[in-house]
């Protein structure tokens, strides 16, 4: 209910243009939202701009095909479907750094096949697809990208849930 409020007062997605039904708000107008909506740890959730859907959208505003934002930013947009990110892998591969991802995607085909195993992807237990970062050629500065994946593909697994600050808010996952 309180969703829908603020999707009827028009602050949905406040971060996003206008075409993708937010309000066009900058990085300024953006941290003056995040200052309100800090007061709650679901703050961000209510507006639809918490993560990792919030940088999934942008990820997918910037780079994606129109087909791709069809297919997967517009209902992100509206809530209704939710994504993952996922990079972190066990060690020693990436943690927070992607110059270490271990993840290899190689051309198969008419697509690519990556193979690797991610420690926290989060927002994986719901989401409708990924967001995965890996290696697509040993060039530390341009050797990392990022594939939209379906969540239901085959060979993707959520191995296990992995609770962090000592609850289940975000859904992160073992996933390989």
């Amino acid at each position: 209910a309180v969703r829908r409020a603020a999707k009827d007062e028009g602050l949905w997605t406040p971060h996003l243009p206008v075409e993708f039904g937010g309000l066009g708000l900058g990085p300024l107008g953006m941290c003056t939202l995040f200052r309100v909506m800090g007061r709650s740890p679901f703050g961000a959730l209510l507006f639809n701009c918490d993560a990792p859907d919030q940088g999934n959208m942008d990820l997918l505003l910037k780079s994606a095909s129109p087909a791709i934002q069809d297919r997967w930013l517009r209902p992100l947009c509206a809530a209704e479907i939710t994504s993952a990110f996922c990079m972190t892998e066990p060690a020693p591969g990436a943690g927070a750094d992607p110059t270490n991802l271990r993840t290899r995607a190689t051309p198969d085909g008419a697509g690519w096949l990556i193979n690797g195993h991610k420690w926290y992807s989060t927002g994986g237990k719901e989401a409708a697809f990924l967001i995965v970062m890996a290696r697509t050629s040993d060039d530390n500065r341009t050797g990392a990208s990022m594939f939209v994946v379906e969540r239901d593909a085959v060979g993707v697994e959520l191995v296990r849930t992995i609770p962090v600050m000592h609850r289940d808010v975000l859904w992160h996952h073992e996933a390989e």
